[in-house]
């Protein structure tokens, strides 16, 4: 259907009660695609569907499923190595001192700088070193609206073939935030 008239009874106005919107936008929040899904279409299992800049309804073939929030279209997984290719992990805490995990080869992992006549804990640096191979988050905010945060805390993760994350972790009430850089570290390519 192409008739603007329609639009309203096939679920698909902007201000439609059963209209979904999703909208992308450019960094100046301009619109760069929006789709409006309406009523669901009889007798076909599909949804009524258009464009926002568009007059033209489509049908589609099955059911459409629009996510609610925004951090739902983004991939939250930042890092995720395979722990055989990590070298070398950092801990530089706010508290206490700053250690270094080392795994001069695959499927070794040692705790540097232990002094004389002390024994690691059992597998605690073991957890350490394979818990920063996998990075993601739950939420997103501009540096600018967390400026109250303090960043004391860095985990630096070298990886055998030259990449290097730096993260730098803070605490606020439950919830720990993080900012990173990743850069490149090894041979030319």
């Amino acid at each position: 259907a192409t008739n603007k008239e329609a639009h309203k009874s096939l679920g698909v106005s902007l201000d439609a009660e059963e209209a979904k919107v999703v909208t992308f936008l450019d960094r100046d929040g301009k619109e760069l695609l929006g789709v409006v899904v309406g009523k669901a279409a009889e007798g076909s299992g599909g949804y009524n569907v258009r464009l926002t800049n568009e007059d033209a309804v489509y049908r589609t073939e099955s059911y459409v499923s629009v996510r609610e929030k925004s951090l739902d279209y983004i991939e939250k997984e930042i890092v995720n190595n395979e722990r055989n290719q990590i070298a070398k992990v950092e801990v530089k805490p706010a508290a206490g001192q700053a250690y270094v995990i080392d795994s001069p080869k695959e499927g070794e992992v040692a705790l540097q700088g232990v002094p004389e006549g002390k024994r690691v804990k059992a597998s605690a640096h073991d957890s350490i070193f394979s818990a920063t191979s996998y990075f993601s988050f739950e939420d997103l905010a501009p540096a600018a609206e967390k400026t109250d945060l303090e960043f004391k805390d860095t985990h630096v993760v070298t990886r055998r073939d030259g990449a290097k994350f730096t993260f730098e972790v803070a605490k606020k009430d439950d919830k720990f935030w993080a900012r990173g850089r990743a850069e490149y570290t090894g041979p030319a390519r």
